[in-house]
């Protein structure tokens, strides 16, 4: 959701960078506002974004999500709006993956 968030910020071209930077880290918390901090001042958005998604992505290759995808069965207390947000995640992040 934050990335999906921060994603959208840049898109809209409504905020300049350094306002986007400075509130990117003010969202962080823990380990990843540790590691941000630790880059110091001078970087920017997509060199952030671009580390914290190395650390916290998810690093199940694309068939294994896929093969997720494909086996998902709608739980017996989950309502089929929480079913299907759950099939489009795996879909984008094999997607994502490619």
């Amino acid at each position: 959701m934050w990335k999906f968030e921060v994603s959208t910020l840049l898109r809209e071209v409504i905020h300049p960078k350094p306002s986007i930077v400075e509130a990117l880290k003010l969202s962080l918390r823990g380990d990843a506002a540790d590691v941000v901090r630790r880059f110091g001042t001078y970087r920017n958005v997509d060199d952030i974004v671009g580390t914290l998604d190395g650390i916290y992505s998810n690093v199940e290759a694309s068939e294994i999500v896929l093969s997720q995808y494909y086996n998902a069965n709608q739980g017996d207390r989950e309502n089929v709006a929480a079913w299907g947000c759950r099939l489009e995640d795996l879909l984008d992040r094999a997607n994502t993956k490619k």
